[in-house]
């Protein structure tokens, strides 16, 4: 699995755990760690949804 498609299951993943089925994500790598990735897709999910319920 090549780092590209390692990027995109991470911010699958992590949408699907906050219950998020459809989505339109635009990511640029610039070798941030998968657990910033996750942090930063956490973070703007719950942005775009105006929420403050988070799940962490």
């Amino acid at each position: 699995m090549y780092i590209g498609e390692q990027i995109i299951e991470v911010i699958t993943n992590t949408l699907l755990e906050l219950d998020i089925k459809s989505a339109r994500v635009v990511a640029s790598d610039n070798g941030a760690l998968y657990c910033v990735i996750k942090a930063r897709v956490q973070t703007a999910a719950y942005r775009a949804a105006g929420s403050v319920d988070y799940k962490w």
